[in-house]
């Protein structure tokens, strides 16, 4: 104990994910929490109430763009940076380590899914790109506060 006795000991660190190639990615929750209106600062949000008809159409409309690339889809990984709690089971250290599916555990409560596209070879910079899904109606519906 460096502080004495009865004092506390408080360590922090600062980590940096990097991933070896920009990358795609799309988010969405898979909860409508309040909470994100406010973090996002947005007042509508698209609800898919359908997401079995959506996926597979973002997926083509992504495979125009990135032919040669097969998405990663799933649950983020919420992760304790430090492990404090025995949370963490990545090697954060290892080349291989998913970086576009992790996320600081204080988002927890957004419960995001994500699809991402990691181009190969890999790239140091994507350009923006804009990509349409065609009409959603019957699978889902815009709400606004």
């Amino acid at each position: 104990d460096l502080n004495g006795p009865g004092e506390i000991n408080r360590c922090y660190a600062n980590i940096d994910l990097t991933s070896l190639s920009d990358f795609r990615l799309y988010c969405v929750s898979s909860v409508l929490a309040p909470e994100l209106f406010s973090d996002f600062d947005k007042y509508d949000a698209c609800v898919m109430f359908d997401w079995r008809r959506f996926v597979p159409r973002l997926k083509r409309a992504m495979r125009y763009h990135m032919p040669q690339t097969i998405p990663c889809v799933g649950m983020v990984w919420y992760q304790d940076p430090l492990g404090a709690y025995g949370t963490s089971t990545f090697d954060f250290a290892s080349r291989d380590f998913p970086t576009h599916m992790a996320k600081h555990f204080g988002y927890a409560y957004q419960k995001e899914v994500r699809m991402a596209w990691v181009p190969k070879p890999h790239s140091a910079r994507l350009c923006s790109l804009e990509v349409t899904v065609g009409p959603m109606e019957g699978y889902a519906c815009l709400i606004e506060l």
